[in-house]
C-alpha cells in the first residue's frame, strides 16, 4: 500500500490525471470485454446447441421407420451417413429398453475427447408411442477455437484502443492542463521569490484562466499594499531598523540612512553593532526583547557625539512564521524636549513667584526679630545704660532662635531644589524612626486625636538620613493632626484617629505602570491615615507645590509637603496620596529596603563646653563677607588659635606668602568676587602643598564636588556653621597628618 501511495506521490499532476484516466479506461474496457465475451460465448453455444438438437431430432425421425420394421441394417447405414459430419463424434440408436442397436462410429474419432457434448431424442411411431431413442455426440472443440480467436481479436483491438486513447489523452492533458499548470507554477515561484511585477500569461477561458487572473489580481493588490507600506515606512521621520535574531539588518529606511549616514544597500545583511557600535549600549535591552521579557519601551539618549540632540529609542518584538527579530525605532525628540523644558521652566518661574512671596514674608518675620533686638541693644549702648547679663542672654537667645529659624528655612528650600543629596546617608531601622516621631506626637497632640501605630514585626532597614525621614513622617502627622482639629468647621467636633503602619511591599505591573520610577525590589510601605476633613481632587494635585496650603493664614507656610516630596525623591522613594472630602486622607510612602544594618546611632550632642575642641597655631580666614570673616575670627580666637583674615583671594594669597611658615590651616570661601575659591586654592597649593585647607560654601551640593583638579582639600564646612562644628573640624584635621 505504501509503495502505491509513494508511486502516486512522485508523479506530476498531469501524469496523475493521465494515469487515473488510463486506469479508468482499461477497467471499463475490461468490464465491457468481459460482458461482450460472455454474450458472444452464449450466442455461439446457443447456436451450436440448436443445430445439434435439430440434427439429433432429424436423426430420430429417420430412425423411426427402420426401427418399426426391425431393419437394423438401415439403422446402421443412417449412423454411418450421420457420422460423416466432422462435428459428430458418434451416433447410437436404442430400443425402448435402452438396448444399443448400432455399433458403427466415425473412424479415428474418440467418443470422449474432453470437448464432447451428447444430445438425446426419443423415437416415436406413427401412433405417437415411444419405441426407442437416439444419442448423438458432438465435438465442441471447433466452437471453442472460434471463441478463442474472437477473444484474441477483441483483446488486441482493446489494447490498441487503450493505447491510442492514452496517447491522445496524454497529449490533450499536456496541452490543456500540464503546460498551463507548469506556466502557473513557474509564475508562482517567481512571485514567491519576490518578483511581484511578474504576470501569469494564461488566457484560456477555463478554471486555469480564472486562477491566473486571480493570481494577477492578487499580485497587483500585493504590490499596491507593499508600495503603500514602503511609502509609509520611507516617509516616516523615525529611523526604522529591522534585525533578525542574529542582529543582522533586514530593513533600513531613509530616515535611518540620514541619521547614520549609511545607505540601505550597505546596511542590509550587516551586523547592527558593526554598522554603529553606539547601539551596543542597548544590547541588554535588545536581548531582553528577543527573549520575550518586558523592557522599558522608551529609552532616551544622546546616541551620537552631538550631546545637544536627544533621541528616543523604542524596541518592538518581530515574530512571524519565517522571521523572528526586533524592530528598532529611533526618533529625534530634541525640539519636543526643548518645548517640554520650556514649559517646565515656565511652571518653575510661576512656582518661584509664589516661593519668593512666601520666602519674603518668612524672612521679614525672622529679620524683624533680629533687627529689633540689635537696635534695642544699640539704643542701650548709645544711651550708656547698663545691660544686665540676664537681659543680654535673653536678647542673644532671641537672635539665636531667629538665626536657627532662618537656617531651617534655607535647609527646607535646599531640600525643595532637589539639587543635593545628604552625605550623611546610612542604614537605619524605620521602626526606630517612626517611634521617635510617635513620642513627639503623643506628647504634643491633643488627646482628642487617637494615635494607633503598627510597627513591622522585625527590623525594617532603609538607607538614608534618619533625621530627614523623621521630619517627613512628622510633617505628614502634623498635617493630619491639623486636618482633624484646627481645620474643622466651628460646628464640628475636633479630633479623630491617626493610623500609622509599616509593612513590606513588592511592586506589581500595575504599580510600575503608574510609578515609572519604581524598581522591581522590596520596599517598606509606610501608611499614614487620618479621619480629618480630607481634600478634593484639585487640591490633591497642588499639595506638593511650594507655599500652597489649605490652612488659615498664620497656621502654615506651605513648605511642609513640598519638603516631604523632595526628601522622599532624594531617598529614591515614592509617595502617593488618596483623599476624599469629609473622609480623611491617606499618605503612602515607599522606601527601598536594604538587607541589614550598617549604621550607627548618633550620639546626643552636649553643651558648648563639652563639645568645644581647642588648639593652638595660626589660621588664615579668606572670605569676602565681613560679618562671616569677623565671627569666624572670634570663634577661632575663642578656641585658642591666632587668626589672620583676608577679604578676597588676592589678599589671602599675599598674606599666605608672607606668613606661610607660620600659618598651619586656611579656611577658604569658594564663592568670592575677583579670584574665586577654586583659583585661590590652585595658587595656594602652588605655594605650599603641606598647608591644610578647608573649603566653605553656602551651597550644600559643593560638599560632593570634585576639587581634585584644583588641588587637595583637607575638609569642607557648610555655611552656616557653629563654633562646635568649626572647632571640631579644625581640631580633627590638625591632629592628623596631611594626606596630600
Amino acid at each position: 500500500m505504501k509503495k502505491i501511495i509513494r508511486f502516486f506521490s512522485v508523479r506530476t499532476l498531469p501524469s496523475k490525471i493521465g494515469l487515473i484516466l488510463s486506469l479508468t479506461l482499461v477497467f471499463m474496457l475490461l468490464v465491457i470485454n468481459f460482458i461482450f465475451m460472455r454474450m458472444f460465448d452464449r450466442l455461439l453455444m446457443d447456436s451450436a446447441e440448436k443445430k445439434a438438437q435439430e440434427i439429433t431430432g432429424m436423426f430420430a425421425m429417420i430412425s423411426s421407420v427402420p426401427l418399426v420394421r426391425f431393419d437394423y441394417y438401415a439403422l446402421e447405414q443412417n449412423v454411418i451417413e450421420l457420422q460423416k459430419n466432422e462435428d459428430i463424434l458418434f451416433a447410437h440408436v436404442y430400443d425402448r429398453d435402452s438396448f444399443l442397436l448400432t455399433l458403427s462410429s466415425s473412424a479415428g474419432k474418440s467418443e470422449d475427447s474432453g470437448m464432447t457434448k451428447v444430445y438425446e431424442a426419443k423415437i416415436d411411431n406413427e401412433q405417437g408411442e415411444t419405441i426407442g431413442s437416439v444419442a448423438v455426440g458432438f465435438d465442441m472443440w471447433e466452437i471453442a477455437k472460434t471463441m478463442q480467436r474472437y477473444r484474441l481479436a477483441l483483446y488486441g483491438s482493446s489494447f490498441l484502443i487503450v493505447s491510442i486513447t492514452f496517447l491522445i489523452l496524454l497529449f490533450l492533458i499536456n496541452y490543456v492542463v500540464s503546460k498551463p499548470l507548469n506556466l502557473l507554477m513557474n509564475s508562482v515561484n517567481r512571485i514567491s521569490g519576490g518578483d511581484i511585477d511578474h504576470k501569469v500569461e494564461i488566457n484560456s477561458a477555463d478554471e486555469l484562466g480564472d486562477l491566473a487572473g486571480s493570481f494577477n489580481l492578487m499580485t497587483s493588490r500585493l504590490k499596491s499594499s507593499i508600495s503603500t507600506i514602503n511609502c509609509i515606512v520611507e516617509s516616516m521621520p523615525s529611523a526604522l531598523i529591522t534585525v533578525d535574531r542574529e542582529l543582522a539588518v533586514l530593513e533600513w529606511n531613509q530616515s535611518a540612512e540620514q541619521m547614520f549616514g549609511i545607505e540601505k544597500q550597505e546596511a542590509v545583511g550587516k551586523s547592527l553593532f558593526g554598522l554603529y557600535p553606539g547601539l551596543e549600549a542597548y544590547k541588554e535591552e535588545i536581548n531582553a526583547v528577543l527573549m520575550g521579557r518586558k523592557v522599558p519601551s522608551l529609552l532616551k539618549d544622546s546616541l551620537f557625539d552631538n550631546r545637544s540632540l536627544i533621541y528616543e529609542i523604542s524596541l518592538f518584538p518581530l515574530r512571524n512564521e519565517e522571521i523572528e527579530g526586533i524592530v528598532i525605532r529611533i526618533d529625534d525628540i530634541t525640539e519636543g524636549e526643548k518645548r517640554k523644558q520650556q514649559l517646565i521652566q515656565a511652571q518653575k518661574m510661576e512656582s518661584i513667584g509664589n516661593l519668593a512671596g512666601g520666602l519674603a514674608h518668612n524672612l521679614n518675620n525672622i529679620l524683624a526679630g533680629i533687627i529689633g533686638t540689635t537696635t534695642f541693644l544699640e539704643y542701650k549702648l548709645e544711651t550708656n545704660q547698663d545691660i544686665k547679663r540676664e537681659l543680654l542672654t535673653d536678647k542673644l537667645k532671641i537672635m539665636d532662635d531667629a538665626g536657627q529659624r532662618a537656617s531651617d528655612l534655607i535647609k527646607e528650600l535646599l531640600s525643595l531644589s532637589g539639587r543635593h543629596k545628604s552625605a550623611d546617608y546610612d542604614r537605619h531601622d524605620l521602626n526606630s524612626s517612626l517611634q521617635n516621631v510617635l513620642k513627639i506626637c503623643e506628647s504634643s497632640f491633643e488627646k482628642t486625636v487617637e494615635i494607633k501605630a503598627e510597627l513591622y514585626d522585625g527590623e525594617a532597614w532603609y538607607n538614608g538620613n534618619s533625621s530627614q525621614i523623621e521630619q517627613v513622617i512628622l510633617n505628614i502627622c502634623i498635617n493630619a493632626y491639623h486636618s482633624m482639629t484646627i481645620m474643622r468647621k466651628p460646628d464640628e467636633t475636633a479630633g479623630g484617629k491617626l493610623s500609622i503602619s509599616i509593612s513590606e511591599f513588592l511592586p506589581d505591573l500595575y504599580f510600575s505602570d503608574i510609578h515609572k520610577s519604581s524598581k522591581y525590589q522590596k520596599y517598606w510601605l509606610l501608611t499614614i491615615s487620618d479621619t480629618g476633613v480630607g481634600m478634593d481632587k484639585e487640591t490633591q494635585t497642588r499639595i506638593f507645590d511650594p507655599f500652597f496650603t489649605t490652612k488659615e493664614k498664620n497656621q502654615g507656610t506651605g513648605l511642609g509637603l513640598s519638603m516631604v516630596f523632595s526628601l522622599i525623591k532624594q531617598h529614591s522613594g515614592i509617595i502617593g496620596v488618596y483623599s476624599e472630602p469629609g473622609e480623611g486622607s491617606t499618605f503612602k510612602l515607599y522606601l527601598p529596603a536594604v538587607k541589614s544594618s550598617g549604621g550607627t546611632e548618633k550620639k546626643p550632642s552636649g553643651g558648648f563646653g563639652s563639645c568645644l575642641k581647642k588648639g593652638e597655631g595660626s589660621v588664615l580666614v579668606i572670605d569676602d563677607e565681613e560679618s562671616i570673616r569677623s565671627i569666624t575670627r572670634e570663634m577661632l580666637m575663642e578656641c585658642g588659635y591666632t587668626v589672620y583674615s583676608a577679604g578676597d583671594g588676592e589678599e589671602g594669597i599675599r598674606i599666605f606668602r608672607e606668613k606661610k611658615d607660620e600659618i598651619m590651616l586656611i579656611i577658604l570661601d569658594r564663592v568670592m568676587p575677583g579670584k574665586s575659591g577654586e583659583e585661590a586654592l590652585r595658587e595656594l597649593r602652588g605655594i605650599s602643598t603641606g598647608v591644610r585647607i578647608v573649603m566653605t560654601s553656602g551651597f550644600r551640593h559643593d560638599r560632593e564636588k570634585d576639587f581634585s583638579s584644583y588641588g587637595h582639600l583637607d575638609g569642607f564646612l557648610s555655611k552656616p556653621f557653629t563654633i562646635t562644628e568649626l572647632s571640631g573640624t579644625i581640631h580633627d584635621i590638625l591632629s592628623k597628618g596631611h594626606g596630600g
